[in-house]
């Protein structure tokens, strides 16, 4: 991040795991607001749209939570309130697609699971409320990634 103000007498913008944080805590969307369910359709080897869809659905929506309560813990409350209709539409606008991290595991590739999913839990806010359910997600694609590099 470079010193000093940015346009407007805003400090800098750096963009990390989808969404850009300024130094200033102003927090915006970029254009990926399932990046932290990749690692749902990783694990369960389904499409975007099949995450909309029983038994997977309850799943969703609770992972869709726990990334609207560590947003919060960051104060980007516009963000949180707006990200379960963002992902449903993402969702059901490319539901036939395969995320990159799923394709990744699949194809013997490492995953950005550390950029996307280990960021939003460690570096977002420094106390990040309890995610259960993104952490089992993360470590269980980390786990699979460790493997790929060791293998």
């Amino acid at each position: 991040v470079g010193a000093g103000a940015g346009l407007g007498g805003r400090a800098p913008a750096r963009t990390v795991a989808s969404i850009v944080v300024r130094d200033d805590v102003d927090i915006q969307p970029v254009s990926h607001e399932l990046q932290p369910l990749h690692a749902l359709t990783a694990v369960h080897g389904v499409t975007n749209g099949e995450l909309l869809q029983p038994p997977l659905q309850a799943i969703t929506e609770n992972v869709i939570k726990e990334v609207q309560n560590v947003l919060w813990a960051a104060d980007a409350r516009e963000i949180a309130s707006a990200l379960p209709a963002q992902v449903r539409a993402v969702c059901s606008s490319t539901g036939a697609n395969h995320s990159s991290m799923r394709v990744d595991l699949e194809s013997g590739k490492r995953t950005e699971i550390d950029a996307i999913v280990g960021w939003l839990l460690s570096s977002l806010t420094p106390h990040p409320p309890a995610t259960p359910l993104l952490s089992e997600l993360y470590n269980a694609v980390r786990e699979r990634d460790v493997r790929l590099s060791s293998a």
